[in-house]
């Protein structure tokens, strides 16, 4: 989608994106972050993190060469970083749309909950709460609206269920609307919930690991497609709404117990998979 600057971003673009993914073509990509007018940092913060929940996102070298502080270099660099990191997620999820034909890679929230009125109309010229689902477990909040530009807050819409925010590690429970949340321009713009299995990649080295939240009310399953879907990465998730802090991973051929970290701030139990292997991630007996 070509894009005017940050301006397009508060309206046209993000419309578009929803509407191509639920025509079935949810694989969006934007010009580069900025383009047209990267003089303006908040705005272009914003069109960053809108690209990096998308399938493509590209940056010229104009934050470095427009005069920008070390900090706010810093604060863009957060995003391309976030954006290389949730990329094998976005991948899964592209495989899975091709074989399938629904939308992971963005799911309009009224078609990943078809049975919450309260989602028909985020996404209006009015509201313009632009969210969706990225496959099955990451809800993607990205401050678009240039009238919340300056006062870096917005309204959240979250679906029926637990949700945990990306960063902070902050529980909230579905259906409720979270009104002038504080939207930070180095923070994540998302939530994560539904089934609570991600799959990343770690920026410095480019291992796989697996983050795994206590937001299931029951076990449930998540299957990861690598290269072509020639490998995959299945994890259940038997985590209910309870401290992390009795996580245990375990390999579910061999029952080997895997080194794992419990990231207790993100309530996130993390662990390195190996390709074609189930684990199972559950509480001690």
């Amino acid at each position: 989608n070509d894009t005017y600057g940050a301006k397009s971003m508060t309206l046209r673009c993000p419309i578009n994106y929803l509407q191509y993914a639920a025509s079935g073509a949810p694989h969006v990509y934007s010009d580069t972050v900025g383009f047209g007018g990267m003089d303006n940092v908040t705005s272009t913060m914003r069109h960053a993190w809108l690209l990096a929940f998308t399938g493509g996102m590209a940056v010229s070298d104009s934050p470095w060469n427009r005069g920008w502080s070390l900090d706010d270099q810093a604060r863009m660099k957060t995003a391309i970083d976030f954006h290389y990191e949730v990329g094998p997620y976005l991948y899964s999820a592209a495989a899975k749309s091709h074989h399938t034909g629904y939308p992971h890679t963005m799911t309009p929230l009224p078609i990943a909950f078809p049975d919450d009125a309260n989602t028909y109309n985020l996404a209006s010229e009015d509201k313009r709460q632009f969210q969706w689902m990225i496959g099955a477990s990451l809800l993607a909040t990205p401050l678009l609206h240039k009238n919340y530009v300056k006062s870096n807050k917005m309204n959240i819409y979250l679906p029926e269920g637990c949700w945990i925010q990306y960063n902070t590690g902050e529980v909230y429970e579905g259906s409720k609307t979270l009104k002038n949340f504080d939207r930070p321009l180095v923070q994540v713009p998302a939530f994560c919930g539904g089934k609570g299995i991600l799959l990343l990649r770690n920026p410095k080295d480019d291992l796989l690991y697996v983050d795994v939240y206590p937001v299931a009310k029951s076990t449930v399953s998540e299957t990861f497609y690598l290269d072509g879907g020639k490998d995959s990465i299945t994890v259940e998730n038997a985590l209910g709404l309870e401290s992390i802090n009795d996580a245990l991973v375990t390999e579910k051929e061999t029952g080997k117990i895997m080194e794992h970290h419990r990231d207790k701030q993100r309530k996130a139990v993390i662990f390195a998979p190996e390709n074609n292997r189930i684990y199972m991630i559950s509480y001690k007996h």
